[in-house]
Protein backbone atom coordinates (compact mmCIF):
# COMPACT_ATOMS: atom_id res chain seq x y z
CA UNK A 1 0.00 0.00 0.00
CA UNK A 2 1.25 3.46 -0.19
CA UNK A 3 1.41 3.62 3.52
CA UNK A 4 3.28 1.05 3.60
CA UNK A 5 5.94 2.41 0.94
CA UNK A 6 6.07 5.74 3.08
CA UNK A 7 7.03 3.66 5.96
CA UNK A 8 9.13 1.77 3.76
CA UNK A 9 11.12 4.73 2.36
CA UNK A 10 11.57 6.22 5.78
CA UNK A 11 13.21 3.49 7.18
CA UNK A 12 15.31 3.41 4.59
CA UNK A 13 16.29 6.83 5.44
CA UNK A 14 16.99 6.26 8.59
CA UNK A 15 19.07 3.24 7.63
CA UNK A 16 21.36 5.80 5.56
CA UNK A 17 21.57 8.12 7.88
CA UNK A 18 23.14 5.76 10.65
CA UNK A 19 25.68 4.68 8.34
CA UNK A 20 26.43 8.42 7.13
CA UNK A 21 26.66 9.27 10.56
CA UNK A 22 30.04 6.98 10.66
CA UNK A 23 31.44 8.80 7.79
CA UNK A 24 33.62 11.83 7.99
CA UNK A 25 32.24 15.41 7.00
CA UNK A 26 33.11 17.24 4.43
CA UNK A 27 33.19 21.34 5.03
CA UNK A 28 33.42 23.07 1.42
CA UNK A 29 34.64 26.52 1.75
CA UNK A 30 33.95 28.17 -1.37
CA UNK A 31 36.85 30.38 -1.33
CA UNK A 32 40.40 29.99 -1.56
CA UNK A 33 42.60 30.02 1.74
CA UNK A 34 43.83 33.38 2.62
CA UNK A 35 40.76 35.50 3.14
CA UNK A 36 38.31 35.89 6.70
CA UNK A 37 36.28 32.61 5.42
CA UNK A 38 38.75 29.77 5.82
CA UNK A 39 39.99 30.76 9.05
CA UNK A 40 36.53 30.65 10.05
CA UNK A 41 35.55 27.22 8.55
CA UNK A 42 38.78 25.40 10.13
CA UNK A 43 38.17 27.01 13.81
CA UNK A 44 35.03 25.93 13.56
CA UNK A 45 35.41 22.51 12.05
CA UNK A 46 38.00 22.04 14.47
CA UNK A 47 35.35 21.77 17.47
CA UNK A 48 32.59 20.22 15.65
CA UNK A 49 33.86 16.58 16.06
CA UNK A 50 33.66 16.86 19.65
CA UNK A 51 30.03 17.23 18.87
CA UNK A 52 28.65 15.57 16.02
CA UNK A 53 31.16 12.35 17.10
CA UNK A 54 32.48 12.77 13.12
CA UNK A 55 35.53 13.93 11.44
CA UNK A 56 34.74 17.12 9.94
CA UNK A 57 37.29 17.92 7.01
CA UNK A 58 37.39 21.16 5.39
CA UNK A 59 37.91 21.64 1.55
CA UNK A 60 38.53 24.36 -0.76
CA UNK A 61 36.41 24.63 -3.35
CA UNK A 62 36.84 28.35 -4.90
CA UNK A 63 36.05 29.94 -8.08
CA UNK A 64 32.73 32.42 -9.87
CA UNK A 65 32.47 34.53 -6.48
CA UNK A 66 31.77 31.59 -3.96
CA UNK A 67 29.14 30.18 -6.10
CA UNK A 68 31.30 26.76 -7.62
CA UNK A 69 31.35 25.45 -4.18
CA UNK A 70 28.12 26.13 -3.19
CA UNK A 71 26.82 24.42 -6.03
CA UNK A 72 28.38 20.99 -4.96
CA UNK A 73 26.57 21.18 -1.34
CA UNK A 74 23.08 22.00 -3.49
CA UNK A 75 23.72 18.98 -5.61
CA UNK A 76 24.96 16.28 -2.28
CA UNK A 77 23.62 13.70 -1.15
CA UNK A 78 21.05 14.96 1.81
CA UNK A 79 23.06 12.41 4.52
CA UNK A 80 24.50 15.04 6.38
CA UNK A 81 28.17 13.88 4.83
CA UNK A 82 28.26 17.73 3.40
CA UNK A 83 27.79 21.05 4.51
CA UNK A 84 29.70 24.27 2.93
CA UNK A 85 30.15 27.99 4.35
CA UNK A 86 28.24 30.40 2.73
CA UNK A 87 28.14 34.33 2.76
CA UNK A 88 26.47 37.39 1.75
CA UNK A 89 28.15 37.58 -1.24
CA UNK A 90 27.69 34.12 -2.15
CA UNK A 91 23.68 33.66 -1.30
CA UNK A 92 22.69 37.37 -1.13
CA UNK A 93 24.46 39.16 -3.89
CA UNK A 94 25.20 36.38 -6.27
CA UNK A 95 21.65 35.42 -7.40
CA UNK A 96 21.38 39.05 -8.28
CA UNK A 97 24.47 38.56 -10.46
CA UNK A 98 23.83 35.37 -11.99
CA UNK A 99 21.83 32.10 -13.47
CA UNK A 100 22.25 30.05 -10.85
CA UNK A 101 21.51 26.04 -11.05
CA UNK A 102 20.36 26.59 -6.98
CA UNK A 103 17.91 28.67 -5.34
CA UNK A 104 20.08 30.10 -2.70
CA UNK A 105 16.71 29.98 -0.28
CA UNK A 106 14.97 27.03 -1.40
CA UNK A 107 17.64 25.30 -2.70
CA UNK A 108 20.00 24.72 0.34
CA UNK A 109 19.28 23.82 3.84
CA UNK A 110 20.23 26.80 5.92
CA UNK A 111 21.89 25.42 9.30
CA UNK A 112 23.07 28.49 12.00
CA UNK A 113 24.86 31.92 11.34
CA UNK A 114 28.91 31.61 11.83
CA UNK A 115 29.04 35.37 12.33
CA UNK A 116 28.57 38.81 11.58
CA UNK A 117 30.79 41.17 10.09
CA UNK A 118 31.37 44.99 8.58
CA UNK A 119 33.20 46.57 5.91
CA UNK A 120 35.42 49.37 6.15
CA UNK A 121 35.84 52.49 3.91
CA UNK A 122 40.21 52.33 3.91
CA UNK A 123 42.22 55.52 2.06
CA UNK A 124 45.67 55.88 1.93
CA UNK A 125 47.29 57.35 4.96
CA UNK A 126 48.58 60.71 3.08
CA UNK A 127 44.79 61.31 1.20
CA UNK A 128 43.93 64.60 2.45
CA UNK A 129 40.43 63.39 2.89
CA UNK A 130 39.47 63.05 6.83
CA UNK A 131 35.64 61.70 6.29
CA UNK A 132 33.38 60.19 3.49
CA UNK A 133 31.92 63.73 3.16
CA UNK A 134 35.60 65.28 2.15
CA UNK A 135 35.44 62.09 -0.47
CA UNK A 136 32.14 63.53 -1.90
CA UNK A 137 32.88 67.01 -1.91
CA UNK A 138 36.00 66.10 -3.93
CA UNK A 139 33.75 64.29 -6.15
CA UNK A 140 31.32 67.29 -6.63
CA UNK A 141 34.01 69.81 -7.61
CA UNK A 142 35.13 67.10 -10.05
CA UNK A 143 38.05 65.76 -8.41
CA UNK A 144 38.85 62.06 -9.71
CA UNK A 145 37.68 59.44 -7.52
CA UNK A 146 38.49 56.05 -7.94
CA UNK A 147 37.38 53.12 -5.68
CA UNK A 148 38.52 49.31 -5.88
CA UNK A 149 37.09 45.91 -5.67
CA UNK A 150 37.58 42.11 -5.91
CA UNK A 151 36.23 41.99 -9.19
CA UNK A 152 32.58 42.80 -11.04
CA UNK A 153 29.65 42.22 -8.80
CA UNK A 154 31.90 42.15 -5.93
CA UNK A 155 30.54 43.35 -2.10
CA UNK A 156 33.49 45.72 -2.48
CA UNK A 157 32.12 47.16 -5.22
CA UNK A 158 28.20 47.14 -4.23
CA UNK A 159 29.44 49.15 -1.31
CA UNK A 160 31.36 52.34 -3.75
CA UNK A 161 28.18 51.82 -5.70
CA UNK A 162 25.97 52.83 -3.00
CA UNK A 163 28.17 55.82 -1.73
CA UNK A 164 28.13 57.08 -5.27
CA UNK A 165 24.48 56.54 -5.41
CA UNK A 166 23.05 58.00 -2.41
CA UNK A 167 25.39 60.90 -2.76
CA UNK A 168 24.46 61.74 -5.97
CA UNK A 169 28.85 62.07 -7.73
CA UNK A 170 30.66 60.22 -9.96
CA UNK A 171 33.06 58.02 -8.90
CA UNK A 172 34.97 55.56 -10.90
CA UNK A 173 35.28 51.91 -10.17
CA UNK A 174 38.58 49.82 -10.96
CA UNK A 175 37.93 46.19 -10.66
CA UNK A 176 40.74 43.72 -9.62
CA UNK A 177 41.02 39.82 -9.13
CA UNK A 178 40.49 39.72 -6.05
CA UNK A 179 40.99 42.04 -2.76
CA UNK A 180 44.67 41.81 -2.16
CA UNK A 181 45.61 43.82 -5.66
CA UNK A 182 43.30 46.20 -4.60
CA UNK A 183 44.37 47.05 -1.07
CA UNK A 184 47.83 47.14 -2.19
CA UNK A 185 47.07 50.06 -4.61
CA UNK A 186 44.76 52.11 -1.97
CA UNK A 187 48.45 51.77 0.20
CA UNK A 188 50.56 52.61 -2.73
CA UNK A 189 47.59 55.65 -3.67
CA UNK A 190 47.00 54.55 -7.09
CA UNK A 191 43.04 53.93 -6.24
CA UNK A 192 41.78 56.68 -3.98
CA UNK A 193 39.41 54.17 -1.55
CA UNK A 194 37.95 50.50 -0.80
CA UNK A 195 35.44 48.92 1.07
CA UNK A 196 36.84 46.17 2.72
CA UNK A 197 36.22 43.38 4.91
CA UNK A 198 37.63 44.84 8.71
CA UNK A 199 39.26 41.76 9.80
CA UNK A 200 41.73 42.05 6.21
CA UNK A 201 42.53 44.90 7.26
CA UNK A 202 43.03 45.63 10.27
CA UNK A 203 46.42 44.83 11.14
CA UNK A 204 47.33 47.47 8.06
CA UNK A 205 45.13 50.40 9.77
CA UNK A 206 47.27 49.79 12.97
CA UNK A 207 50.85 49.88 11.27
CA UNK A 208 49.72 52.99 9.50
CA UNK A 209 49.72 51.45 5.97
CA UNK A 210 45.75 52.48 5.29
CA UNK A 211 43.76 55.03 7.13
CA UNK A 212 39.79 53.74 8.04
CA UNK A 213 37.55 56.73 7.67
CA UNK A 214 34.05 54.77 8.17
CA UNK A 215 32.70 51.30 9.27
CA UNK A 216 29.72 50.40 7.92
CA UNK A 217 27.76 48.60 10.66
CA UNK A 218 25.06 50.07 12.46
CA UNK A 219 27.39 51.05 15.45
CA UNK A 220 31.27 51.45 15.61
CA UNK A 221 33.19 48.60 15.23
CA UNK A 222 34.69 47.57 18.78
CA UNK A 223 38.21 47.40 17.40
CA UNK A 224 37.76 50.59 15.54
CA UNK A 225 35.75 52.78 18.26
CA UNK A 226 37.19 56.06 16.95
CA UNK A 227 36.31 55.33 13.56
CA UNK A 228 32.66 56.44 12.37
CA UNK A 229 30.02 54.63 11.39
CA UNK A 230 29.08 55.82 7.37
CA UNK A 231 25.23 55.89 9.07
CA UNK A 232 26.71 58.85 10.95
CA UNK A 233 27.08 60.84 7.30
CA UNK A 234 24.75 59.29 5.24
CA UNK A 235 21.78 57.87 7.26
CA UNK A 236 20.76 54.36 6.34
CA UNK A 237 24.23 53.33 4.90
CA UNK A 238 24.88 49.85 6.62
CA UNK A 239 26.26 46.90 4.28
CA UNK A 240 25.40 43.74 5.62
CA UNK A 241 27.56 40.69 6.22
CA UNK A 242 28.01 37.78 7.45
CA UNK A 243 29.40 33.97 7.42
CA UNK A 244 27.06 31.07 7.88
CA UNK A 245 26.36 27.24 7.41
CA UNK A 246 24.03 25.63 5.06
CA UNK A 247 23.49 21.83 4.01
CA UNK A 248 22.21 20.05 1.05
CA UNK A 249 18.30 20.81 0.63
CA UNK A 250 16.20 17.86 1.73
CA UNK A 251 18.01 17.07 4.81
CA UNK A 252 16.31 14.79 6.83
CA UNK A 253 14.63 16.93 10.01
CA UNK A 254 16.77 14.33 12.31
CA UNK A 255 20.39 15.52 10.53
CA UNK A 256 19.39 18.78 9.89
CA UNK A 257 18.79 19.49 13.97
CA UNK A 258 21.93 17.51 15.09
CA UNK A 259 23.74 19.88 12.27
CA UNK A 260 22.36 22.84 13.66
CA UNK A 261 22.52 21.82 17.85
CA UNK A 262 26.61 20.88 16.91
CA UNK A 263 27.04 24.20 14.98
CA UNK A 264 25.22 26.53 17.42
CA UNK A 265 27.20 25.36 20.27
CA UNK A 266 30.14 25.54 18.63
CA UNK A 267 29.73 29.23 17.87
CA UNK A 268 28.13 30.13 21.62
CA UNK A 269 31.35 28.31 23.35
CA UNK A 270 33.24 31.15 24.56
CA UNK A 271 36.77 29.81 23.42
CA UNK A 272 35.12 29.52 19.82
CA UNK A 273 33.49 32.97 19.90
CA UNK A 274 36.67 34.07 21.03
CA UNK A 275 38.89 33.32 18.79
CA UNK A 276 36.73 34.81 15.85
CA UNK A 277 36.59 38.49 17.71
CA UNK A 278 40.28 38.09 17.88
CA UNK A 279 40.02 38.47 13.90
CA UNK A 280 37.33 41.59 13.70
CA UNK A 281 34.69 39.19 13.26
CA UNK A 282 31.25 39.04 15.74
CA UNK A 283 30.01 35.18 16.64
CA UNK A 284 26.22 34.92 16.56
CA UNK A 285 24.59 31.71 16.00
CA UNK A 286 21.00 31.54 15.08
CA UNK A 287 17.80 28.79 13.94
CA UNK A 288 17.64 27.81 10.31
CA UNK A 289 14.54 29.66 9.58
CA UNK A 290 16.43 33.07 10.91
CA UNK A 291 19.27 32.35 8.29
CA UNK A 292 17.15 31.81 5.60
CA UNK A 293 15.06 34.62 6.73
CA UNK A 294 18.47 36.49 6.23
CA UNK A 295 19.20 35.41 2.97
CA UNK A 296 16.02 36.22 1.34
CA UNK A 297 16.18 39.75 2.66
CA UNK A 298 19.64 40.64 1.96
CA UNK A 299 19.18 39.15 -1.50
CA UNK A 300 16.25 42.01 -1.24
CA UNK A 301 18.25 44.29 -0.18
CA UNK A 302 21.18 43.99 -2.83
CA UNK A 303 18.97 43.68 -5.88
CA UNK A 304 18.79 46.92 -6.37
CA UNK A 305 22.30 48.36 -5.74
CA UNK A 306 23.59 45.55 -8.63
CA UNK A 307 21.56 47.28 -10.84
CA UNK A 308 22.84 50.58 -10.42
CA UNK A 309 26.23 49.37 -10.51
CA UNK A 310 25.60 48.48 -14.26
CA UNK A 311 27.03 44.97 -13.85
CA UNK A 312 25.27 42.29 -16.00
CA UNK A 313 23.43 39.34 -15.09
CA UNK A 314 24.68 36.13 -16.83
Amino acid sequence: SEIAGQLGARKAERLAALRAQGRPVRFIVPYPPGGATDPVARIVAARMPERLGQTVVVENISGAGGTIGSERVARAAPDGTTIGLGTNASHSIAPNLHNLSFDTVTGLSPISLLCELVSVLIVNPDDPARGVSDLVERARRGGSITFGSAGNGSSNQLGGTLLAVQTGVQMQHVPYRGSGPAIADVMAGRITFMFEVASSVLPHIESGRLRALATTGATRHRLLPDTPTMVETLPGFVLPGWFALFGPPGLQPEIHARLTTAVRGVVDDPETADRIRQMGLDPLSSTPEELRARVLRDRTFYAPIVQASGVQQD
